[in-house]
């Protein structure tokens, strides 16, 4: 079984360059778009919350997975943005 971010090097290297800016990102630009610090990034790197993959000391952060990690943080929050919501037991 391969682990996560080699599927993600081989979707990376399949891809032309001009895709590759649609679907990856580099930390600070995706902390940039998800309205964060990049440190904040970096913590959900380390928590295994985005896929991403590592070049050299920087990220490439997959953006759908990216996309989805909020949706689902989003989805937390009562209507009104103020309280937490909590997930049902079974969930």
């Amino acid at each position: 079984m391969q682990c996560p971010a080699h599927n993600l090097v081989n979707l990376w290297l399949s891809l032309p360059e001009a895709k590759r800016e649609e679907l990856f990102a580099e930390t600070a630009a995706a902390a940039q778009l998800a309205e964060v610090a990049p440190r904040t990034m970096r913590t959900w790197i380390d928590a295994g919350q985005v896929e991403c993959f590592r070049v050299g000391k920087s990220y490439r952060i997959y953006l759908p997975s990216l996309r989805d990690y909020l949706n689902e943080r989003a989805s937390c929050w009562s209507a009104d943005g103020e309280y937490p919501r909590k997930k049902p037991w079974f969930l």
